[in-house]
């Protein structure tokens, strides 16, 4: 392994199947490669200029972005619009810009064992 380079990339093909019906296609993730000479913190500069080149699409993608708060730790399954509306109240006068309404706010998510994904509105909390 010293002194050689190996690049893995794309589906692996030992494991990976897929079957197409007569006139389906099926397009394969893209792969982001960079290249650096001055090692792993080159590497990371070229990798952060690349997703903020070409993939970012945020108007953030220059500018600092907002300062936010996240409900998660504060509530995790346990909130009602309430308790959501004190947390928010309260990080207002600190410069918070954007609050983020983590998980629990969909079907009937109040554990980790359900409703992962549906996306339906718990009317009971919100």
């Amino acid at each position: 392994p010293i002194g050689q380079t190996r690049l893995t990339m794309g589906i692996n093909e030992y494991n990976f199947d897929w079957r197409l019906a007569a006139g389906d296609s099926f397009q394969t993730p893209e792969v982001a490669m960079v290249y650096s000479t001055t090692g792993l913190n080159g590497m990371s500069q070229a990798y952060h200029d690349l997703l903020r080149d070409r993939v970012a699409r945020s108007r953030y993608k220059r500018e600092p972005r907002p300062i936010l708060i996240n409900n998660w730790e504060a509530t995790y399954f346990d909130f009602d619009a309430n308790k959501i509306q004190s947390i928010s109240d309260a990080a207002a006068p600190l410069g918070i810009e954007m609050f983020v309404l983590d998980d629990g706010w969909f079907g009937h998510r109040n554990d980790d064992n359900s409703s992962l994904g549906d996306w339906f509105v718990n009317r009971n909390k919100l």
